[in-house]
């Protein structure tokens, strides 16, 4: 499913989106047509320096040539949008979105943006309520973009224009990351302020930089001819080269990842799929805490890599049925340590290399590899370890045939809670999906709990929400997921 914030925010397939997400789809178009009608009201012509100079043409024939042209020119610089993360996308079609609207106004702006309608949405495989969302989200975007261009008018020399264009596009990025922000918060239940962040730093920063060259599309429209912007096919060709490239170095380097993981479980059936399960549920975790979307990416891909260090593990220890002897188990507790020595070569998983050393300490200090306690572990090993230890649990093992169930599990968790979990992420981690159906033994007094009624390891978990969720925290609505833990998986 992927979004593309280059104007449009469309899923690759017909997959339909939660009702809070159709809603906000079907409201944009009606909120486009309000403010374009207030630009036109404002502006109400299309200004002729945006004319195609045909002489065997008469001017009005030649500012509709014109607007062709930069409806074209979009089209080219929106084909093939590049996915870069699996929920957004990136396209060259800013530039020549901006130019339109600086050379003809808000109006050539907002046909320019026609340019941008993806092909999926042509054959018919995306709803049509994204579609109308996609082009209302650029007409929004565009009307920003063309305030400087109202307030300073066509006269300005080409250093105020250049300065009035960068304004120009930030104001696109931030209005169009706005929108997309909104739908994707909405869309997977996650914080706007997260969303929005992510997507100003990341693609924001991209797309900011493409504003020398729709400047330079200008002045060359301007100065020597359409068949001067031509050249600027160029750098656009190149700098969606250029994020391509890392876009496929991203993939390919997740790819690896994975296959790493992969070769270790492929020794023994009963770990098939666990790195992935524990990096899911991770994922959840982090999510419920209100992690930065950093630390989330960094518990997804340490979690695929948690275990990598097994792979040092001798089978005769690593699938024995029995109890393991204090040096088995010895060596066992080796292999956070092996798997950290295995990644820390990878200088793009530099930050993930606490997790993996230290997802199997205890809260207490007495866990391995070092014994160190509470918060001297860190928060993301924190969270690995409940993650980890919740889908060994609710999974099959050679030591142990018949897994737990969720509630048994649940029960164990919130027992060791304090003691080998921190209690905090033992609360956020109840929030999610994975716990669901599990029952809890606490028990609410009006708005407070009673603290004298409730067992230890209770109590820890009630302060636990205290800390994540407030003092008179309730049961808290679960985090939306794919998968839901089977007590028979």
């Amino acid at each position: 499913m992927t979004e593309t914030s280059s104007a449009p925010i469309i899923p690759a397939t017909k997959e339909a989106l939660p009702r809070a997400s159709v809603i906000s789809l079907a409201v944009l178009p009606i909120a486009a047509f309000l403010v374009a009608a207030a630009f036109v009201a404002w502006h109400p012509s299309v200004e002729t320096t945006i004319a195609l100079p045909l002489p065997f043409l008469s001017p009005q024939i030649q500012i509709l040539a014109g607007l062709v042209f930069w409806v074209g020119l979009t089209a080219f610089a929106a084909f093939n949008t590049i996915n870069l993360s699996g929920k957004t996308g990136w396209s060259t079609s800013l530039a020549p979105q901006i130019a339109a609207t600086f050379l003809g106004g808000p109006i050539a702006g907002m046909i320019a943006v026609l340019g941008s309608v993806d092909p999926q949405e042509w054959r018919g495989k995306v709803h049509w309520y994204m579609v109308l969302g996609n082009l209302a989200n650029g007409v929004l975007a565009v009307c920003a973009a063309s305030v400087p261009f109202l307030v300073a008018g066509t006269q300005s020399s080409p250093l105020i224009k250049f300065g009035l264009m960068l304004i120009g596009a930030a104001a696109y990025i931030t209005v169009n990351n706005l929108i997309l922000a909104t739908i994707l918060a909405l869309r997977y239940t996650r914080p706007l302020r997260r969303m929005l962040s992510a997507n100003l730093v990341g693609i924001g920063a991209m797309y900011l930089a493409l504003a020398p060259t729709t400047w330079l599309m200008t002045f060359l429209y301007s100065a020597a001819g359409p068949w001067a912007v031509l050249l600027t096919a160029l750098p656009l060709f190149s700098i969606k080269v250029a994020v391509s490239r890392f876009a496929q170095m991203r993939e390919s380097f997740i790819s690896t990842i994975r296959s790493l993981s992969n070769a270790v479980e492929a020794r023994d059936r009963f770990t098939s799929g666990h790195s992935t399960r524990v990096s899911e549920i991770a994922v959840d975790i982090g999510r419920a805490m209100g992690l930065s979307d950093s630390d989330v990416e960094r518990l997804e891909w340490a979690g695929i890599l948690h275990d990598i260090g097994k792979i040092g593990v001798p089978d005769a220890v690593l699938m024995k049925p029995g109890r393991l002897t204090n040096e088995e188990y010895g060596i066992i507790q080796q292999h956070p340590v092996i798997g950290h020595n295995i990644v820390r070569p990878i200088k793009m998983l530099t930050s993930e290399l606490p997790i993996i050393l230290y997802h199997h300490e205890r809260f207490d200090g007495k866990g391995y590899p070092d014994g160190i306690a509470g918060e001297d572990i860190p928060l993301l090993a924190r969270v690995m370890s409940v993650a980890d230890s919740f889908d060994a649990m609710t999974s099959q093992r050679p030591y142990r045939m018949v897994p737990l169930t969720v509630q048994e599990t649940m029960d164990e968790i919130r027992r060791m809670a304090g003691t080998q979990f921190d209690p905090v992420v033992v609360a956020a981690f109840e929030k999610t999906v994975w716990a669901q159906g599990a029952e809890d033994p606490r028990r609410f007094v009006g708005e407070e709990f009673n603290q004298a009624e409730l067992s230890s390891a209770a109590a820890r978990i009630a302060a636990g929400y205290a800390v994540v969720f407030g003092p008179e925290a309730g049961e808290a609505a679960p985090i939306p997921h794919s998968k839901r833990v089977d007590s028979a998986a």
